[in-house]
């Protein structure tokens, strides 16, 4: 476990607390918005009332000794000597005899008509009463660390606290369905982490048993308490009021629930700005007179107005942006309340930095007697309101105690230090910098999506420019911080979370379904159900199982593999999408090999670079977002090339051994990957080095042999037949004498799908050709040896691309198995190239950002069109309708059990066989996939009328339409069956887990082996 005992200025500290803030920020949505998902509205509104419970109660266990504490460490001038242990003993007993109390009067209140938490059981109620006692501990040993300057310790702590609370409660919310309890174990569960967190930052420091501090000490802790609890309280105070208050005026969880969201959205700013003054705590109680204090205190508001308020403005004038990127569209009402609650904020903000430096000069009494009347106020308001305007009351009497708040502490504050005017000419300058802000922003006001958030950060961009060129922000501050900022570590974390970010945003709703990943989920799921790998009835030949296994026991995991086909095809696409960020790592690590000479920063420079651009390559996302086999073949090929990059050098053993494993899993993943698995064998030649062909050619045998297992299945299943010709026909598409599917089929036109496509992929075309030049000019130059895995990996990459433009079945997921090896050879050989960081930085920088607004347009908005039609005509279309399809009917058949799907290309003889609706997609009629035509929507669009239509990008639309017609006589309505052939998975899985096992074996034996035969210098010792 790492140290946590460095001490930090208020500088480092600040960074520190800032950081921890994103991380648990990140944590905290990540949790919100899982469970928005998980649980329905009404029950996400009792869960919100028992987390801002554990809230106050947290904050107020953390409002009296805990900042006595903190106080008394950082004015004792050595926080090694024992002065302070009195006060860390009281501190303890203090504190738990008020978790008692506030838990001693949840558990009353329960048993009563009032009971704060909603609906709740006596074992929830349990879990929330122990979490609160061992949130007294936490708080004082957050103060320890906070006094100390230990603000690693206490970023830790934090962090730690919400991860646990995070994993722990959703895990339980998901898997076991527990729910609100879930979630109470997870607040539970991370409070004892976050103690173990603490104590290891302070554990040596900490006292042993001893006298208590005197009474003064403690007193001390009593007005001190009450002005941060009174922050507590209107930070709470509303949400627990509408819970208790709200019931009997016909306020309902659901609605307290989008009240809970706009909270979460609007209070941002302040528990940033809580983030700097608790950084500059310890420096501010330590300053000997009132100006070294008020300079400290000043710093901090300086940063106030200069970050954060333009982030409130956001929040103010356009809210509903924010609001639809963190959060489901169902919470759209919640716009409304985040700029009341704004507004508030911004007073809050104020509040609380004048209580932390009212506090570090002693002036605890005075905090006393004001902050009090903010919360009597808040409570005035909240009964009053609420009764008349609901959730809008509470919001305005939020936002009114906390300008009551900071009207009264800023008023002693400047009776007891008179600050001073601020100069004119940077009030002009930050004036003018906002105005434009403003400006921006009311013009984003103005716009849909995602065309707001484009305005939104232009005017932010411009501000920032504004406020570092008129010199509000000072060159040796951006100095300082460029010094102190940890470059690689921040690039790398900013790297990880832009590839997140895009590949799991809006998962649910972008982009549309197509035949592979409905037909592959109902693959997994039959699987999951019964043991079978199939999806019509016929055991599945035309891929390998792998995949199919993983997605099957995924959707068991989390308990979807009986569910309605559409949730498990939503569960299956964050599977697909985690593995496609472990592809995005597997390649920042490859690249990593690939410069072995570079220095730390020039090497950083190039994997995020290429990180960022594979994270927001077109192609990658879209199907690296499915739940399709590309995501778990594009990982298990990288994984290969990688364990042969680095095992090149190694013994024959350990490289055959795991390189030839890794081959054969990613051969049962799929088979097409074997142009890439080649890339080894390719380097040996380029290098004439006919011991590395040998050893190539071993491990791509030894995976050619455990690929056999698939045949073996067929064998096994009395099928040897069957596998053969869907074989056959599988090589016939690969060679291009059989043209079914993709844009090399004779009624469609290469060109004319390129140049369609061309709106979505245009980022992906430019690295296309950024690889065919780096490939061109790598061929040409003598390369050193790790330049060599790189042409031969673009070798083999555009061999294969090549190959299927020309000859073979195109299938655009096809370009996945290019992208990696075009956008590593276009960074690495460029910069190789023009050796100016700048000109190569530019350009990838600009098409980096086009891919994001690309991204912005393709995943941002709802794109779901097959799931909500389908949805809709299961809602609205009496069963065993028929229904004629557009493109493949088979997606429309397994999202549609119980009607009949039909697939006429002649409108005339659908009518005539008794069918009156259709789906239509411009797309497939454009494309002429399955039996749709140009013709044919003509023709629907001529005689009928649109039901219903549904916006996606995939298809270009998605309508129904019906045409009238004479009812035809339709035979009745049977349940469809179909022929089970055997295709058990049980033959498959023993010969797989034993042929590995055997393996595995083999080489550990090998490697055992290999380490006891002597070393050359051992073998010198031993002859000496």
């Amino acid at each position: 476990m790492p140290d946590l005992r460095t001490e930090r200025t208020a500088a480092g500290g600040s960074f520190v607390l800032m950081a921890r803030f994103v991380a648990t920020s990140v944590l905290n949505y990540g949790f919100g918005v899982a469970l928005v998902w998980l649980l329905p509205r009404s029950e996400f509104g009792a869960v919100s009332v028992l987390q801002n419970v554990l809230l106050l109660a947290g904050m107020v266990l953390g409002a009296g000794m805990p900042w006595v504490l903190a106080r008394t460490i950082a004015r004792s001038g050595d926080p090694a000597s024992d002065a302070w242990h009195p006060t860390f003993r009281s501190a303890v007993a203090v504190n738990l005899a008020v978790a008692a109390a506030l838990a001693g009067v949840l558990l009353v209140l329960q048993a009563t008509p009032l009971h704060v938490l909603p609906d709740a059981s006596s074992g929830v109620t349990a879990a929330v009463a122990l979490t609160i006692m061992l949130l007294a501990v936490t708080s004082v040993l957050g103060g320890g660390l906070h006094g100390s300057r230990r603000f690693d310790g206490l970023g830790a702590m934090q962090t730690a606290e919400i991860a646990t609370k995070a994993v722990v409660g959703l895990a339980l919310v998901a898997f076991l369905g527990l729910g609100a309890a879930g979630v109470a174990i997870g607040f539970l569960a991370g409070a004892a982490v976050a103690i173990g967190c603490a104590w290891w930052g302070l554990r040596d420091r900490l006292p042993g048993w001893g006298p208590l501090a005197g009474s003064a000490v403690t007193r001390q802790a009593l007005p001190t308490g009450a002005g941060t609890g009174s922050i507590a309280f209107l930070v709470t105070l509303d949400v627990l009021v509408l819970s208790a208050l709200g019931r009997g005026y016909g306020i309902s969880t659901a609605a307290l629930a989008a009240y809970q969201v706009a909270v979460i959205v609007a209070r941002i700013p302040f528990y940033l700005a809580n983030a700097l003054g608790d950084a500059a705590f310890p420096s501010m109680a330590t300053g000997r007179t009132r100006q070294e204090t008020h300079a400290w205190f000043v710093a901090v508001l300086r940063w106030v107005v200069i970050a954060l308020v333009p982030l409130q403005l956001v929040l103010l004038i356009v809210p509903a942006a924010p609001l639809r990127v963190l959060f489901p569209g169902g919470y759209a009402d919640a716009a409304g309340l985040i700029r009341i609650l704004t507004a508030g904020t911004l007073a809050l903000i104020a509040a609380d930095l004048l209580v932390k430096v009212l506090y570090a000069r002693g002036r605890a009494t005075t905090v006393a007697r004001c902050a009090p009347a903010a919360v009597l106020v808040q409570l005035a308001g909240l009964v009053i309101l609420v009764p008349r305007w609901g959730t809008t009351g509470a919001a305005v009497a939020f936002a009114l105690a906390a300008m009551t708040g900071a009207s009264l502490l800023g008023a002693a504050y400047l009776n007891y230090h008179w600050p001073g005017l601020v100069r004119r000419r940077v009030l002009g300058s930050y004036l003018l910098a906002i105005g434009v802000l403003i400006a921006g922003l009311l013009v984003a006001s103005r716009l849909s999506g995602p065309g707001d958030l484009l305005v939104i950060g232009v005017a932010v961009v411009a501000y920032a420019a504004l406020v570092i060129g008129l010199g509000l922000v000072r060159r040796d501050e951006l100095e300082h911080v460029r010094q102190r900022l940890p470059t690689g570590r921040v690039l790398l974390i900013a790297g990880l979370v832009l590839t997140a970010v895009p590949l799991l945003w809006n998962l649910w709703a972008s982009p549309d379904s197509q035949y592979d990943e409905i037909v592959y989920t109902r693959a997994a799921q039959e699987i999951a159900q019964s043991g079978q790998l199939t999806w019509d009835g016929r055991p599945v030949f035309v891929h390998p199982p792998l995949s199919f296994l993983a997605q099957a026991g995924w959707l068991d995991l989390v308990g979807l593999a009986r569910s309605p086909l559409s949730d498990a095809i939503l569960a299956s696409r964050v599977l697909a999408a985690l593995v496609s960020f472990g592809a995005v790592l597997v390649l920042a690590a490859l690249v990593r090999r690939l410069v072995p000479l570079a220095g730390p920063r020039r090497r950083t420079v190039l994997i995020v670079a290429v990180v960022l651009l594979a994270a927001t390559d077109p192609i990658l996302l879209r199907y690296g977002r499915m739940a399709i086999i590309e995501p778990f073949a594009l990982l298990g090929a990288l994984i290969t090339l990688y364990l042969a990059v680095l095992l090149w050098r190694r013994s024959t053993a350990r490289y055959v051994g795991l390189v030839g494993l890794a081959t054969g899993l990613t051969l049962l993943t799929k088979e097409v990957t074997l142009f890439l698995l080649l890339t080894p064998v390719v380097y040996a030649l380029l290098g004439r080095d006919r011991r590395g062909l040998l050893r190539a050619g071993g491990a791509l045998l030894t995976g050619v042999g455990l690929w056999l297992l698939f045949p073996l299945w067929a064998v096994l299943l009395g099928l040897p037949g069957q596998f053969t010709d869907v074989k056959f026909a599988t090589l016939q598409r690969l060679l291009g004498t059989v043209q079914i599917t993709g844009w090399n089929r004779p009624e469609t036109s290469f060109a004319a799908a390129v140049l369609g496509q061309a709106g979505q992929y245009a980022t992906s075309y430019l690295l296309l050709a950024g690889g065919a030049v780096a490939v061109l000019w790598l061929a040409l130059h003598r390369v050193p040896r790790t330049a060599r895995w790189l042409l031969a990996w673009l070798l083999t990459s555009y061999g294969f691309g090549t190959y299927t433009v020309l000859l073979g079945t195109l299938n655009e997921q096809f370009f996945v198995y290019l992208m990696p090896a075009a956008i590593a050879g276009t960074v690495l050989v460029a910069e190789a190239v023009v050796r100016k960081p700048v000109l190569v930085a530019v350009p990838l920088a600009l098409l980096a950002a086009f891919a994001l607004v690309t991204w912005g347009r393709f995943y941002v908005p709802g794109n779901d069109a097959m799931l909500r039609s389908t949805a809709f005509v299961r809602e609205t279309v009496p069963a065993c309708t028929a229904i004629n399809a557009s493109g493949d009917p088979d997606k429309f058949a397994q999202l549609l059990p119980g009607y009949s799907i039909t697939s006429y290309g002649v409108g005339s003889a659908a009518l005539a066989s008794g069918v009156h609706l259709f789906f239509l997609s411009d797309k497939d009629a454009a494309l002429r996939y399955g039996d749709s035509n140009p013709a044919l929507n003509s023709w629907i669009r001529a005689h009928g009328t649109r039901l219903a239509h549904f916006p996606s990008r995939t298809y270009d639309g998605l309508d129904l339409w019906q045409v009238p017609g004479i009812p035809a006589v339709s035979p009745p309505c049977l349940a469809e069956t179909v022929s089970q052939q055997r295709s058990a998975v049980t033959p498959f899985l023993a010969p797989l887990g034993l042929a590995v096992a055997v393996h595995l074996g083999v080489l550990t034996v090998f490697l055992l082996r290999e380490r006891r035969r002597p070393r050359p210098a051992d073998a010198i010792k031993v002859a000496v």
